[in-house]
């Protein structure tokens, strides 16, 4: 989606689910944090 931080995305797109899913945030959150293996287009 682009958003920089993972909670920006929680913040626009959590009001979409009924459940708060705060097990998916958190495991989303730990991907999003690791360094990238390669820059895709570069």
């Amino acid at each position: 989606m682009g958003h920089e931080d993972i909670a920006t995305m929680y913040k626009h797109y959590s009001r979409l689910f009924a459940d708060d899913f705060a097990d998916d945030m958190d495991r989303l959150a730990e991907v999003a944090s690791r360094p990238a293996l390669r820059r895709i287009g570069a």
